[in-house]
């Protein structure tokens, strides 16, 4: 993971520090234009500023000289400011790296040569800041703010730069550097997949992170959030479906302004050539919106809750997929013919996703786009697709992995493009021509522009093989979701700027293949049905302990919030480490919404294999714990207790310990430490890991337990744990009834095996839950309702 830090050009080049201090409150006075019908008022009687603000949310102060942010007040939370005001006073600031210059609005005065100046208008309440550089001086850069005051919670603004400086422009720092005192930081909210909360720590500790958008490393959305004693602030691009802005964003630790202060980094990169302009998106700023409801916000601001659902884009396959697990596939390591799947495919649980990789010539990451026919030594593309389909007429789904976005320099595509292509027409080139090489372990290859007509058809050609050739159900694409963004200059691109409009285009033509991709980003939610990576894999690494230390963060539903309803997350698909082998794993998924991964060849570390206990744990809570809310969203998000989180889903919540030694009890059930709990409306599902269930402890260890209810009854399951006497609530028909006299043993493959005595209290209905009936294992215990309704179809599905 590599760290984009901002250029902070407002560090250097920004005008003599001035006193910056927090303002309170201010409510309109007699004079200012206000608008009676919703409460937005501006009032410029103040000597120094500017206020701009609504009657129930905020103020914002601007100062009359040179139009840099002084003060926002938070009005819902009735503190004072929540920013101490521009750095150095620059609202803007534009980066020329080839001059090594800054220009910003803090290099304008209202009684300069370079001057600022601002009207409002009452009519169209909006507000305009002027910056007028002196003709033959230094500045060379025009630029006009635009504000738009709402009556809610929003402000928006944009900026327009016009460049005469005779160089390109870079970079556009918009708003250029809020700052925080530190210690007044409750939280910050970074858009790391899924999400992450900086805490106080982060910033007591003089840390500093930034990322960029979209999708580099697992950034899913342009939104910052933070919370301080004045009150709360989101700021985030409006995208309304135009091209994809590029972006720098995170906080940064300054002493140099003001001590022990922090400023919030948003800079757009741009290519403006001189004598162009350019105007920035709307950005707009939310005041006194918790985390959530600004996640909230944001997804329907910028289009996300109108993109079609899962349900939609996968039809009738949504049941089968919502209920399987990620199964990796590494033909490599298997290391067996396609031919002699039979038995492996037979060990494995369906549903589930077939993540099929490494099968071409060379193995895994050599060859790309040529992955076809597979290495000689597995099998013919025949055979190959025979296997395919064996594994589908098992009830697996199949998902090939590729890598459009980078191709290898050895592979057939490459070393015989036809006269007279050269690299130079496919791959990404630099500013002066050269393709963009990129090594993968011991090869080398080149990252790909999406646009020449090449490439377009020879991608085509790759679709076609991996979903017809090879008759596979989903299409993974390596890169298109997370390669950061290079530019451009391809003379086949539109712009510089334009590389992952060109592979968002491209998983538009392909929707239809059921796309998933590594990491990802929210508009790619579009056309994706997953997403695979998030910080649990950084955080494995130790990378998170380095970034923002080991009490500066927690993880943070963000990226489910906005999108789980559209796509479904996954861990990252290479990563063993974060494949549901242990207990604080299976507890972070379900906390944060995300689907199962598992191994089909154990790790020496990881375990995983098809004799892995876990096996069964995976495939159970996915299909009957998962598939339950897999596409509900997450409608809140607390902390119980500083160890102790709850994730609101529509229906569903799940309580999860993040202890390595603590455990809780939470109504009549106890979880371990690291244990997770999920309950849903009506008491139709209770699961989780457990050392108390029902208001009776169990035996020593830990029992990983998952009881569902309907018209037929109770069963539960046990997929991981010893025996134990387990005691489950009563419906209302047992009472009627005098309760059921057995509980069912009931086979995997639904048949009963045994039985054994129900013991009937007011705490419930208290049965011997055993592993294994006579030489059978059991997979199940049915409590039927009386009378007696012989095996519920629900155990054959």
């Amino acid at each position: 993971m590599k760290r984009f830090i901002s250029p902070m050009a407002c560090r250097f080049f920004g005008v003599a520090l001035l006193l910056a201090m927090a303002f309170p409150p201010a409510a309109p006075i007699a004079g200012a234009t206000a608008s009676p019908q919703d409460g937005i008022y501006f009032d410029d009687s103040h000597p120094e500023f500017i206020k701009l603000g609504n009657t129930l949310y905020y103020e914002i102060g601007f100062r009359k000289s040179n139009g840099s942010l002084a003060y926002i007040t938070d009005k819902t939370t009735g503190g004072g400011s929540v920013t101490l005001g521009s750095r150095y006073e620059c609202l803007w600031g534009a980066v020329f790296n080839d001059e090594g210059a800054f220009v910003g609005g803090c290099g304008f005065d209202a009684a300069a040569p370079d001057s600022f100046s601002y009207t409002w208008s009452a009519a169209t309440q909006t507000l305009t800041f002027t910056y007028t550089p002196e003709p033959g001086g230094s500045q060379r850069v025009a630029a006009q703010v635009t504000l738009k005051p709402s009556a809610g919670r929003h402000l928006d603004m944009q900026v327009r730069l016009q460049n005469g400086r005779g160089y390109t422009l870079d970079q556009v720092l918009f708003p250029c550097d809020p700052v925080f005192a530190e210690a007044e930081i409750h939280g910050a909210l970074l858009p790391f997949l899924p999400g992450v909360m900086l805490t106080p720590q982060f910033f007591a500790e003089n840390r500093s992170f930034a990322t960029r958008y979209p999708g580099y490393g697992g950034t899913f959305a342009d939104l910052l959030w933070l919370e301080s004693v004045g009150g709360r602030l989101a700021l985030y691009t409006l995208q309304t479906g135009g091209a994809i802005p590029y972006l720098d964003l995170g906080f940064y630790h300054d002493d140099e302004y003001l001590p022990d202060t922090a400023v919030l980094i948003h800079v757009y990169h741009v290519h403006v050539p001189d004598g162009s302009a350019y105007t920035t998106p709307w950005v707009r700023l939310r005041v006194g919106d918790t985390a959530l409801e600004a996640a909230q916000a944001y997804r329907a601001d910028n289009g996300i809750a109108a993109y079609p659902s899962l349900r939609t884009k996968l039809g009738a396959r949504y049941g089968q997929l919502a209920a399987a697990p990620l199964y990796k596939a590494d033909v490599s390591q298997i290391s067996q013919p396609f031919s002699a799947y039979g038995t492996i495919l037979s060990r494995i649980p369906a549903p589930g996703i077939l993540h099929l990789m490494a099968f071409q010539p060379g193995g895994f990451e050599a060859n790309p786009p040529d992955l076809l026919p597979p290495a000689p030594a597995w099998g013919s593309t025949a055979e190959m697709a025979a296997m395919v389909r064996q594994a589908q007429a098992r009830g697996l789904l199949v998902m090939p992995y590729t890598d459009p976005a980078w191709w290898d320099a050895q592979s057939p595509t490459l070393t015989t493009l036809p006269p007279p292509l050269t690299v130079r027409d496919v791959a990404v080139l630099d500013r002066d021509g050269n393709p963009l090489a990129e090594p993968r372990g011991p090869r080398t290859g080149y990252v790909i522009s999406p646009y020449p007509t090449f490439v377009r058809n020879r991608l085509d050609r790759l679709v076609r093989e991996m979903t017809t050739d090879v008759p596979a159900d989903l299409l993974y694409e390596h890169g298109v979701g997370s390669a950061g963004w290079p530019l451009d200059y391809n003379p086949a691109s539109p712009s510089p700027l334009a590389y992952m409009d060109g592979w968002l285009a491209h998983t538009r033509t392909y929707r239809d293949r059921l796309l998933m991709t590594t990491a990802g980003y929210d508009r790619l939610a579009e056309t994706e049905v997953g997403f695979h990576g998030s910080v649990l894999l950084n955080q494995v690494l130790g990378q998170t302990d380095e970034w923002w230390g080991a009490e500066g963060w927690q993880p943070y539903p963000l990226a489910t919030a906005l999108a789980r309803d559209k796509a479904f997350f996954y861990q990252n698909d290479l990563a063993p480490e974060t494949f549901t082998t242990r207990k604080g794993i299976l507890r972070w998924n379900l906390a944060m919404g995300y689907m199962l991964s598992y191994d089909v060849v154990p790790s020496p570390d990881y375990g995983g294999g098809l004799d892995g206990e876990w096996l069964r744990v995976v495939s159970e809570f996915q299909k009957w714990v998962l598939a339950t809310y897999a596409d509900q969203r997450i409608t809140g998000f607390t902390w119980e207790d500083p160890i102790l989180s709850r994730t609101d889903f529509e229906t569903c919540r799940v309580y999860a310990d993040w202890s390595s030694r603590w455990g809780w009890v939470i109504g009549p059930h106890v979880i371990p430490a690291e244990g997770v709990m999920v309950t849903c409306d009506g008491g139709n599902l209770t699961a989780g890991v457990f050392k108390g269930y029902g208001g009776t402890t169990l035996t020593s260890g830990d029992h990983y337990l998952i009881e569902t209810r309907g018209e037929w009854g109770t069963i539960v399951r046990q997929p991981l744990g010893p025996d134990t006497d387990l005691t489950v609530a009563r419906l209302p028909d047992w009472g009627a009834a005098g309760g059921p006299p057995q509980a069912y043993a009931i086979s995997a493959a639904g048949q009963v095996i045994g039985n054994t005595p129900v013991t009937v209290s007011t705490a419930g209905l208290t049965f011997r839950y055993a592993r294994t009936v006579g030489t059978q294992s059991a997979d199940a215990y049915w409590l039927p309702n009386p009378p007696l309704a012989f095996l519920p179809l629900v155990l054959r599905q």
